[in-house]
């Protein structure tokens, strides 16, 4: 301490300037130019002993619930929900409390890399940011569009944008999006249903939390399900009840799941049975109510739905008149059903129980997500079938390079499809992988990513809650390796190439991107706050 500053005083002083600190590193303009240092070299906004809170976004699956880091002296130390996001109201799942181990994780790739084919990571031929920029550019600079390809992860949403915009400058194909865990969610089912249905390609989000009985059709929502912490809250009010009544909720799977574990009742059916009942149920529940039976259902014979699954019909009475007495009523549907060659049927029988229950945008029935904000189209997950023929357009050797980020398909795709095979007609595959999984192994170069703890971006609200939402992303921490954000690579990129792609993206950076997709929304109305200026906005 110096003569002219008591100890007391700094302390003082210190206190004050770390709840300023708080404010400024929310999600407001001043997130950008605060200057995240690791614990070696300390932050000039932290001390010790207190805290500093980032808000932003899990990127461990494709739900975007919100997050709050807590961090201390460089380094961050927890993640809990953030209370004030709609999706998750505060809650986490084990991979949202997890995300630290990545960010920590030892295997991490720290250099941008060139590298041989091989079973292992050759960390010797480390490139320059320079060098990672030419590499890039000479790639999409020297070959004809429709001789590149990119692979992308469900998350982030704005570098899938961002990707989806330089493809269409150059006339390259659009982009693919791919996860295996949006395959066994079966995502892209559900959506092709919505739109058969409905006429709106939408996943639909399933309003547990104020139904009083609710069916579940293969939905291992209790494991992992669309957006795990979102349904797992809906179904702990379910069961909390409303007016003393304990909700009521059914389980109709193949196997004991964890879901099926806490049901009221399991139901085991024979797979590739669960539409057959759902259209048994809609006609047995028209019937119990006296209603005319809707016409999807009329032709439904109900004893041979019920030997086709194993199911007597006394259980099927039974479990229509529950049904038909409910005040709210709810069928769901997903998971492994959706994922057979009859999926796309189950999927569409279950929706139309759910018609016939007339609960279609209504609390404690179903509503289809709305887009989110800034969304045109929905970005769904490539089915099955379009992952074959990506496959196969790959092994063809018409793609000549090919950019992976965010997945690992090698490892992801069922072996028998030949992902790993199809690479070797590849001549250059960059991979922006963060870890040495299989897929980068296979690649040319590996130009690590930054981890989603050291990043900017955003995630659009799929489902899981009832109103359009867009989940915003920022450092929480200064990047612990020498990686660089996927967008300012591309974006770097784009400008030595010029042209068209320059025209379209002429962004300096990941931060100046995101800002400008988000400035369309000043000044915002209808939603949950307004704002004069890009700025203020990002403040909220």
């Amino acid at each position: 301490m110096t003569e002219k500053l008591s100890r007391r005083d700094f302390l003082k002083l210190a206190g004050a300037g770390a709840g300023t600190a708080a404010v400024l590193t929310g999600c407001g303009p001043a997130s950008r130019y605060v200057q995240r240092e690791p614990y070696a070299k300390m932050p000039e906004y932290t001390y010790n002993g207190l805290s500093t809170y980032f808000a932003s976004t899990c990127r461990e699956c494709a739900a975007g619930c919100g997050i709050v880091v807590r961090t201390s002296q460089g380094r961050a130390l927890k993640v809990e929900g953030n209370a004030s996001h709609p999706v998750n109201l505060g809650k986490t799942c084990a991979r949202g409390q997890a995300t630290l181990q990545g960010l920590y994780n030892p295997d991490r790739v720290e250099n941008m890399l060139k590298q041989g084919r091989g079973p292992k990571l050759n960390s010797t031929a480390q490139m320059t940011l320079a060098e990672a920029t030419t590499t890039i550019t000479d790639a999409l600079k020297n070959h004809k569009p429709s001789e590149v390809a990119f692979l992308m992860g469900l998350a982030p949403d704005h570098l899938f944008d961002l990707a989806s915009e330089l493809t269409a400058a150059i006339g390259a194909p659009a982009p693919v999006r791919f996860g295996a865990l949006g395959m066994f969610e079966s995502r892209a089912t559900l959506t092709k249903a919505a739109e058969n249905l409905f006429g709106q390609a939408a996943l639909p989000f399933f309003d547990m939390a104020n139904s009083d009985v609710v069916f579940s059709f293969g939905a291992n929502f209790l494991e992992t399900w669309l957006s795990p912490v979102a349904y797992t809250r809906g179904f702990s009010k379910m069961r909390k009840g409303k007016e003393g009544r304990r909700g009521y909720f059914v389980q109709f799977e193949a196997r004991m799941s964890q879901t099926a574990a806490k049901a009221d009742e399991w139901i085991p059916l024979k797979p590739g049975t669960e539409g057959r009942v759902a259209m048994a149920l809609g006609r047995l529940v028209a019937e119990a109510r006296g209603e005319a039976v809707p016409a999807p259902f009329a032709n439904v014979n109900v004893r041979e739905a019920a030997e086709a699954a194993d199911v007597s019909m006394e259980t099927l009475e039974h479990l229509a008149e529950l049904f038909a007495k409910a005040e709210t009523p709810l069928a769901l549907v997903g998971g492994a059903p959706l994922g057979r060659n009859n999926g796309l049927e189950t999927a569409q029988a279950v929706l139309a129980l759910n018609a016939g229950l007339h609960n279609i945008g209504q609390p404690g029935g179903v509503f289809l997500s709305p887009l989110s904000p800034g969304e045109d189209v929905y970005h769904r997950p490539a089915s099955g079938n379009e992952m074959a023929a990506f496959v196969k357009n790959l092994a063809s050797g018409k793609v000549k390079v090919l950019f992976v980020h965010g997945v690992n398909p090698v490892f992801e795709l069922p072996k028998s499809l030949g992902f790993a095979e199809a690479l070797a007609k590849v001549e250059t595959i960059i991979s922006f992988a963060t870890f040495p999984d299989e897929t980068a192994l296979m690649a040319d170069y590996i130009f690590p990513d930054h981890q989603a703890l050291e990043s900017f971006g955003y995630q659009r609200i799929a489902t899981g809650a009832a109103q359009s939402a867009l989940s915003g992303s920022q450092p929480t921490v200064v990047p612990f390796h020498n990686t660089q954000a996927t967008a300012d690579l591309m974006l770097s990129a784009v400008k030595e190439l010029g042209g068209a792609a320059a025209q379209a993206l002429p962004f300096a950076d990941e931060f100046a991107y995101v800002q400008n997709k988000l400035n369309q929304f000043v000044p915002l109305t209808g939603g949950s706050f307004a704002a004069p200026e890009i700025n203020t906005f990002m403040a909220y």
